[in-house]
């Protein structure tokens, strides 16, 4: 909302420059081969609802959300699906 920052900078700052500073392969891009951790939002209807009081309300504009390959927000509802693993830097 601010612009303190382009967006193709944020979404890469959050993306393929933490996995290469973390040393996880195979993350942060998306190529052949790669985990299938995708986020699709609607940029104009992103909101962020969480509050001091209410820290775990959800944003609002993520239709679809993928981890490994598998939905875990779909239509902007939770699937109930848990996919997730814990990821450690390969030394």
């Amino acid at each position: 909302d601010r612009g303190v920052i382009p967006l193709e900078d944020a979404v890469r700052s959050m993306t393929s420059l933490s996995a290469a500073t973390f040393g996880f392969e195979g993350r942060g891009t998306i190529r052949e081969g790669a985990a299938a951790d995708l986020a699709v939002f609607d940029l104009a209807a992103l909101r962020e609802r969480a509050t001091f009081d209410e820290p775990h309300r959800m944003s609002e504009g993520m239709w679809m959300v993928l981890v490994n390959g598998e939905a875990v927000i779909e239509n902007g509802e939770f699937t109930g699906k848990r996919p997730g693993v814990v990821l450690r830097p390969k030394p």
